[in-house]
């Protein structure tokens, strides 16, 4: 019988360690200005991007190098089985706003440049290069959180560890981007560590951040293909 009450605790306890604290609404704004914030006062980053997005019905999953440096530019190259070796260059202010693509494969040598929401650019994404990265991210959940606070069409939720702040919102009505999202945010710098976005289906666009670094020593060779 002691035994039996022993598991009963042990349970119980998990179970409330690990359901997130209702009415964080306050807690959780505060977050999201605090990310806006830190991610004002930085120059640049790298990152491994995992980026799984459902695409007519179906997943897809790519592992990417990411290097951005402030106002906007990008390099990002495929390190993980789908379309591997690909390599794409993106500054807003040269190349008339157009994308420098080079594929994976025997064709490596052949550059293309591509309007970022041209049918071909956006084949397999969910986003053009310009959506990309975390200020990005940052800046439409905190207009999707903050408008709909206002509005009383979202139930928050928060829970925390030692690394990471955990947010939930769960949308009232279809107005919004998504239906719920799950939000991880470093305790160290208050970047984002993964964003999970769901609609009535399940998740559609799911982004983790791995390796982050912050104010590299970046240089033009960084943004140029290897």
């Amino acid at each position: 019988m002691k035994y039996l009450i022993s598991i009963l605790f042990v349970c119980l306890t998990i179970s409330i360690i690990s359901r997130p604290a209702i009415g964080s609404e306050d807690k959780i704004i505060d977050i999201l200005r605090k990310a806006e914030k830190a991610y004002s006062q930085i120059g640049n980053y790298c990152a491994v991007l995992v980026k799984k997005e459902r695409i007519n019905d179906k997943y897809i999953l790519e592992e990417i190098l990411l290097k951005f440096k402030k106002p906007f530019k990008v390099y990002l190259k495929w390190i993980g089985k789908n379309h591997k070796g690909r390599e794409i260059i993106f500054d807003k202010d040269k190349n008339n706003g157009n994308m420098l693509v080079r594929e994976g494969s025997f064709l490596h040598f052949l550059t293309h440049s591509l309007n970022p929401k041209s049918d071909m650019a956006m084949d397999g994404q969910r986003h053009s290069i310009d959506e990309i990265g975390i200020g990005n991210l940052i800046t439409k959940i905190s207009m999707e959180v903050n408008k709909a606070a206002q509005n009383n069409d979202i139930e928050l939720s928060f829970s925390e560890d030692n690394n990471h702040y955990a947010l939930y919102g769960h949308f009232l009505n279809d107005e919004y981007y998504s239906k719920k999202f799950h939000l991880f945010v470093n305790k160290d710098n208050y970047m984002i560590k993964r964003a999970v976005f769901y609609d009535s289906k399940g998740i559609f666009e799911d982004y983790t951040f791995d390796q982050l670094e912050l104010n590299q020593n970046f240089s033009e060779k960084d943004f140029r293909f290897y």
